[in-house]
């Protein structure tokens, strides 16, 4: 049996032993009509000092890409689309 490293406080607390991660909810960033399906959630895994990441997923007709990237780099994504969108 693997011991956890304590729980984040945006974990949902489900499967993290068997999957040696911890997982926020899913959050559907795309809706209906839109073309392309897009989830995203927090991801950490289950070791001492590890990265928080941002995982997308990505729906194109039918075929999933996942991305992983630091929460850093999210961040910086965030606010380069956001600058993209109000220009």
């Amino acid at each position: 049996m693997i011991k956890l490293v304590s729980h984040p406080e945006w974990c949902r607390r489900v499967d993290c032993g068997s999957t040696a991660a911890h997982r926020s909810a899913t959050i559907r960033v795309s809706g209906p009509g839109d073309l392309l399906g897009i989830d995203a959630m927090l991801m950490q895994l289950d070791v001492p000092s590890a990265p928080r990441l941002v995982r997308l997923e990505v729906t194109d007709d039918g075929a999933t890409t996942t991305y992983l990237m630091p929460e850093d780099q999210a961040r910086s994504l965030h606010r380069a689309l956001g600058d993209l969108v109000a220009s």
